[in-house]
């Protein structure tokens, strides 16, 4: 999230609710990505049952 420059949308003042949005930020997507590729994984191995 680092080569994101959010300093723009960021009043003065609000620094510390800023990276506190952005961890929350991280975290969803983190999550979203790794559920995405657990799912994955397990389709795969349940393909086998089809045959």
């Amino acid at each position: 999230m680092t080569t994101i420059n959010l300093d723009p949308l960021i009043r003065k003042g609000r620094e510390t609710e800023a990276r506190v949005l952005i961890m929350f930020i991280t975290i969803v997507i983190g999550t979203g990505v790794s559920r995405f590729f657990l799912e994955f994984i397990q389709w795969s191995q349940d393909l086998m049952f089809l045959f």
